[in-house]
């Protein structure tokens, strides 16, 4: 994580009075990428000074002095190892880690209280400190297996009626009625051709007598 996707570097920093010669002329963000123009040695940010390139055209004019850009410009490394060194906080607000600009992106993959995506592909985005007990008690993309069949599969299928409706072990009681038997689902007919509380038809039902 490094603050924007475009711009500058917009973390809280320690020292809240930092030089101006750190920010970006365009965005005025301490500057990611720093580049020095030419003409004022005013400092810009690579991918600001790239999208002022972009909307500018064939007038690529430096935007604090107005001199013309092309080839005018470089990247400042002195500068960016100062930045580099600069101390901020964690980016999340729970979190009480205080480091350098070049150290947070180590950090941001082992801090607690970074949001990352479910490991199960089921689309939450939890804090680190919350995802493995997300992933295996509460996660509907965790698998799971069935305690009737031993089935194995994702929980939002085998632990609800798409699984259950059809599963060969399921329990279901009996539906003759006063019949309390409760049997396998793949073992169920079998045990209605004996039950005693079948309804049957006497051999004899069509008889009759005169």
């Amino acid at each position: 994580m490094a603050g924007n996707e475009y711009g500058g570097y917009s973390y809280k920093f320690v020292d809240a009075d930092l030089p101006e010669k750190y920010n970006c002329a365009i965005c005025t963000f301490v500057a990611r990428d720093p580049q020095q123009v030419i003409c004022c040695s005013h400092i810009y940010c690579s991918s600001c000074l790239l999208k002022h390139k972009q909307k500018s055209g064939s007038l690529f004019n430096c935007p604090s002095c107005r001199e013309p850009l092309d080839g005018r410009y470089f990247p400042d490394g002195r500068i960016q190892r100062e930045i580099k060194e600069l101390r901020i906080y964690c980016p999340n607000d729970e979190c009480q880690w205080k480091g350098i600009i070049k150290d947070i992106e180590t950090h941001i993959t082992e801090c607690p209280y970074q949001s990352i995506e479910c490991t199960n592909g089921c689309g939450e985005n939890l804090q680190r400190m919350k995802m493995e007990t997300h992933v295996s008690e509460e996660c509907l993309k965790r698998i799971v297996t069935c305690t009737h069949c031993e089935e194995t599969g994702v929980h939002e299928i085998i632990s609800t009626n798409a699984h259950l409706d059809v599963c060969p072990f399921f329990p279901i009681k009996c539906t003759n009625d006063e019949c309390d038997v409760i049997s396998p689902r793949n073992k169920l007919s079998v045990h209605k051709r004996t039950c005693p509380k079948s309804i049957v038809t006497c051999e004899y039902s069509q008889c009759w007598l005169f």
